[in-house]
């Protein structure tokens, strides 16, 4: 094959023999017909030379330190080829790699003459910028004419998957107050009062109270007397994703879904510190795509990563309703939904649903992206005027539809393109601390 630069020079070759035709030099139309026949010999030359060359010529070894790879971390890779041909060749080895993996240190690439038995490594650095699977490789060999001008190119190795999760916690981050979620710490114990199945007393009725938990035959129609509960100590939790296509907004890796698939991923990490809890999975667009029920064990958190990684939108609307209808009927315990959303769709019949979904014991945490919040300013003026307009639509926009969940006494939480993790992180312990969050 011919590279760029080989058509150059044939270009040039051929712009030289017209120019020496036109003006009737012979000196340069010698000089052109030498310099195109010097070219076209090495070009018509190589593929005779290199016509048996196979990946078998070559002896490969591949190493990668991490084949699955936390989001924003680095890893190690080499690449060790051992030529095996019977002539010196010119060799050009390439590791291919998408746009999503960045090299921080070395390169993917090197050239250099080999001959029979020398071998060339190809050792650099990288860091990965987007979630999800993506294709390291395939490796290539191309061997290079005397001049650089054609080339032939074997594969080496095929794409090798690197799968890159979202970002664990940082145990060393944690806020203080994580130490407290375990069963007891010293001899305080953590169960506290809440909707248990552990009676535990009878007091006052009060406005947050659920009417189920009346004593009436304690009661007076002046003074109302509900049941208290022990709040068991271990939660279940199933993290809810919105992947209509409206989650897409923001820049590309720091999407509102890819900031809520990191939350997630903090959030499983700290149920799994904490041995007791169970978490699960949760997708929605225009119905349920992914269901992984809440539970616990180094197999379940490994799957439950995995699809964090993988987690993408999908054609459809968000329906918050028809997702709560959804979860009951597949929720057999008591379950606190995390669920995470743009709200880009009216809230239809949310009463109805939501009334029989904290009917069952279940608790509805919502974490809404701010769209107009995904994207940095502008240094134009009078795009940012133009820019402004559409971010108070959008904040307009999401106000209403959050004042409608206040209305049914659902906690909300904003988050943008720093992510929700801190919310997510707060919500979490005040699970833990007082059976719910606010």
């Amino acid at each position: 094959m011919i590279r760029a630069a080989g058509f150059g020079v044939m270009l040039a070759a051929l712009a030289g023999l017209v120019l020496a035709l036109l003006t009737l030099n012979y000196v340069l139309l010698l000089v052109g017909v030498g310099a195109f026949a010097f070219v076209a010999a090495e070009l018509l030359a190589f593929p005779v030379d290199h016509a048996a060359l196979t990946p078998e010529a070559f002896a490969v070894e591949v190493w990668v330190a991490l084949p699955r790879l936390p989001l924003h971390a680095e890893s190690p890779v080499s690449v060790s080829v051992e030529y095996r041909g019977n002539a010196p060749v010119f060799v050009e080895l390439v590791d291919v790699l998408p746009s999503s993996l960045a090299v921080v240190d070395g390169s993917p690439r090197t050239q250099r003459w080999l001959s029979p038995g020398d071998r060339v490594d190809v050792e650099y650095r990288l860091r990965a910028n987007e979630r999800g699977r993506h294709d390291l490789g395939p490796t290539v060999a191309r061997v290079l004419g005397p001049l650089g001008l054609a080339f032939d190119e074997v594969e080496l190795l095929p794409a090798r998957p690197l799968l890159v999760t979202a970002s664990p916690p940082n145990p060393r981050s944690s806020p203080s107050g994580l130490a407290l979620y375990t069963r007891v710490r010293g001899r305080l114990a953590l169960r506290n009062r809440g909707y248990g199945s552990e009676f535990r007393s009878l007091r006052a009725y009060d406005f947050a109270d659920d009417i189920r938990h009346v004593a009436w035959r304690r009661s007076t129609p002046e003074a109302l007397v509900v049941r208290e509960f022990e709040q068991e100590s271990r939660q279940d939790y199933l993290l809810v994703f919105d992947v209509s296509p409206p989650m897409q907004v923001g820049q590309r890796g720091v999407t509102a879904l890819d900031r809520a698939a990191e939350a997630g991923a903090v959030a499983a990490g700290f149920v799994e510190r904490n041995a007791e809890d169970r978490i699960g999975l949760l997708t929605y667009s225009a119905g349920v795509h992914q269901y992984l029920k809440p539970g616990r064990g180094s197999v379940h958190f490994r799957r439950l990563n995995d699809n964090l990684a993988l987690v993408g939108t999908r054609p459809g609307t968000f329906d918050l309703a028809d997702l709560l209808e959804q979860a009951r009927r597949r929720l057999r315990v008591h379950t606190h939904l995390f669920v995470f959303s743009t709200l880009s769709e009216p809230l239809g019949d949310l009463h109805t649903a939501h009334t029989r979904f904290v009917g069952r014991g279940h608790h509805l945490y919502l974490f809404a992206a701010q769209p107009e919040a995904f994207y940095p300013g502008r240094d134009d003026p009078e795009e940012e005027s133009i820019v402004g307009w559409a971010r108070d639509v959008e904040e307009s926009r999401l106000a209403r539809r959050l004042s409608l969940l206040h209305a049914e006494g659902i906690p909300t939480f904003r988050y943008d393109r720093r992510g929700a993790t801190p919310k997510v992180i707060a919500a979490y312990g005040q699970v833990r601390a007082w059976g719910r969050a606010a």
